[in-house]
């Protein structure tokens, strides 16, 4: 029995112009049910139509998606593992990233399930999905300027913001006991299909708003546990234009730090910048906790910093470099490379403040760095080399307003986000965590007070017949329900 799984991405983008059979069979197992379809429009300024179904549907559900935007659909497939996609021109981009096993059910033809109504509405989708009880609903949106929300019934989560015709193509939204959910009705929602076990959609949404435009942060990490396989999350802004953003799993394993000391809590020791256009020269700074401050002291000339011992690195393998700039003046460029001036890996100059980071492979078994700063005096921190087993995916697009990603989990269930505002919005681009695949239940630990410590019990026992035997998992009763909480 399959369940919910995500793949190496495919491209299964059809030709232009008409519904075009995707046969994922050679990518799926004989009991999936579903595609999970990552769609890109990389026209940089041009809308393009998209539209999806089950191979068999007369659904025609075919409108716009903005110019160099992406989002996410799930859609059921025949028995033959077949779906359908229908893309204005190739510009549109669409990749196979995933399948819905056992644990999701779909209709040939979407239900339109749109309430009556403005503002929060409930919809009740029971009648839809007979002896099953939906956990969450597979919906297709589409609007014409108009206010759109999704929420678990009962919920107090209330953000919803403009979306525009097929821009924030589909979304999942978590169902009560009752298998209602809620809409802020604006547009035209159809339901496709349903998860009827290995999902776990929370009460009331989690937010999580970018720090820094264009940066990748960890997100979600207090809320996501190492067996969760997936995340739905949604993208959305309080700003206008097109906003970009991108998640990915962090799905790469990390070397021990290379380099002996990047951040500068106390010191710049294992820094040279006796290369430094005099007076002009490096220093530590306790601004931003502990930095490395390129002090341009003169009128003129560079500072430059440079690792005074090249780092030892394996010739062949994976690396990930990265900077944070912290306060990055007029100017600051870094190099890096496999001799003392070099710039085969890296070379980036006058850029502005934030978190960069870089892969490459080494071709020699020495790696030297250097940071540089005209104009003015900047601040830098958290200088960093690892090896990594693999170079993560981006796929960074807008979203405008509203968009939805089906993701996958990476190593013990870390993801990781950026996004840029369009304009001056900084703090309103927010990641909204709707629920996760792979758990159906909300994580309780136990604790065992010892002393004046709380200790986490990681296995109980339990006497019988005078053997003791270990209790494979407890449960809490939550309503009529039993719950294992471990």
């Amino acid at each position: 029995m399959s369940l919910t799984t995500f793949i190496t991405a495919v491209d299964v983008t059809p030709a232009a112009g008409s519904y075009q059979n995707i046969d994922i069979s050679a990518h799926v197992p004989a009991d999936a049910t579903g595609a999970i379809l990552h769609i890109i429009n990389t026209a940089s300024l041009t809308e393009y139509k998209v539209g999806y179904r089950m191979k068999g549907s007369t659904d025609d559900r075919y409108d716009y998606m903005y110019r160099n935007s992406h989002g996410c659909a799930i859609i059921g497939v025949d028995a033959n593992k077949i779906c359908q996609v229908k893309i204005e021109n190739t510009a549109v981009k669409v990749y196979l990233t995933g399948y819905t096993g056992t644990d999701a059910v779909f209709f040939t033809n979407a239900i339109d399930v749109t309430p009556v109504g403005i503002q929060w509405q409930d919809v009740n989708i029971s009648a839809n999905t007979g002896g099953n009880t939906a956990l969450a609903a597979i919906l297709d949106t589409l609007g014409a300027g108009e206010w759109m929300g999704f929420r678990k019934n009962g919920s107090t989560f209330s953000l919803f913001c403009t979306t525009w015709n097929h821009y924030a193509l589909g979304t999942v939204v978590g169902c009560d006991a009752n298998e209602i959910f809620e809409f802020y009705n604006g547009g035209s929602i159809y339901l496709n299909g349903y998860f009827i076990s290995n999902v776990l959609f929370f009460d009331d949404a989690i937010e999580h708003i970018a720090t820094t435009d264009d940066t990748y942060e960890n997100i979600f990490d207090a809320n996501l546990l190492s067996s969760d396989t997936g995340a739905f999350i949604t993208f959305t802004d309080q700003a206008y234009g097109p906003n970009k953003y991108a998640v990915r799993p962090i799905d790469y394993t990390i070397g021990e730090e290379l380099v002996p000391n990047g951040i500068f809590d106390s010191n710049i020791n294992g820094w040279d910048s006796s290369t430094s256009d005099s007076p002009n020269h490096a220093e530590w700074s306790s601004s931003y906790g502990g930095s490395m401050r390129l002090h341009r002291s003169g009128s003129s000339g560079y500072v430059r910093a440079t690792l005074s011992s090249p780092i030892t690195v394996v010739i062949g393998e994976l690396y990930r470099l990265k900077i944070n700039i912290k306060e990055a003046g007029l100017e600051v460029g870094l190099r890096a490379g496999s001799t003392p001036t070099g710039s085969d890996y890296v070379s980036i100059s006058q850029v502005p403040n934030g978190l960069y980071e870089w892969y490459f492979t080494a071709t020699t078994t020495s790696l030297y760095i250097r940071v540089t700063a005209g104009q003015s005096s900047a601040y830098v921190d958290d200088i960093s080399v690892v090896s990594i087993d693999s170079v993560p995916l981006e796929q960074y697009y807008n979203g405008y307003r509203q968009a939805n990603a089906v993701v996958q989990c990476g190593i013990d269930g870390h993801i990781e986000g950026k996004a840029h505002v369009d304009g001056n919005y900084p703090g309103t681009a927010w990641f909204i965590l709707q629920g996760v695949i792979g758990r159906t239940y909300n994580a309780i630990e136990l604790h065992l007070n010892i002393g004046d410590e709380w200790n986490v019990i990681s296995g109980t026992k339990v006497q019988i017949g005078g053997v003791w035997n270990v209790v494979s998992s407890i449960k809490t009763q939550i309503g009529d329900s039993w719950k294992v909480v471990c």
